[in-house]
């Protein structure tokens, strides 16, 4: 007769679902903390999340993809932190008189199109220009800054 470990069982679907199971959790505890649970999970605050989660997700596309190819860098996550500190204390007194952005659908883009080219065992260029947008007081109000700064996620959660 053979007998089952139960707890080897149960850890394999906890190690498996883990990270979706604490994410469940944490939607319901906020869901309950907020006055209005609706407005938690409403487009709207789905959209805020996203524009302003892009720049974690990028640096950990970033990081994975420096891990799989065998390297160590800590050095991304700690220069996206003091940039985002740097900016916002610059902003705060009015010394950031212009900021360098990027497209993050594009780097988003590309860096997906180059891990697949690199998983299915294509050359992929070292370095790759994304393209970058200096933004000041001047252009602020220009299409293609606001298109940067304020993305058009509707048409991509669709």
């Amino acid at each position: 007769m053979t007998r089952i470990n139960k707890s080897g069982v149960f850890i394999r679907i906890i190690s498996g679902f883990g990270p979706v199971l604490g994410l469940l959790l944490v939607i319901g505890v906020f869901s309950l903390l907020v006055d209005t649970p609706g407005r938690l999970l409403s487009p709207n605050n789905l959209r805020i999340v996203l524009s302003q989660t892009v720049i974690v997700a990028i640096g950990a596309i970033g990081m994975t993809l420096i891990i799989i190819s065998g390297g160590i860098d800590l050095a991304v996550g700690s220069t996206i932190a003091l940039t985002g500190v740097v900016t916002a204390l610059a902003i705060n007194v009015n010394q950031l008189h212009g900021i360098v952005v990027q497209n993050p659908f594009n780097m988003g883009y590309l860096g997906v199109r180059t891990m697949v080219d690199s998983l299915l065992g294509k050359q992929v260029d070292k370095k790759i220009d994304t393209g970058v947008m200096l933004v000041t007081k001047e252009n602020l109000q220009s299409p293609e800054v606001n298109a940067l700064l304020h993305p058009p996620l509707d048409q991509y959660l669709k």
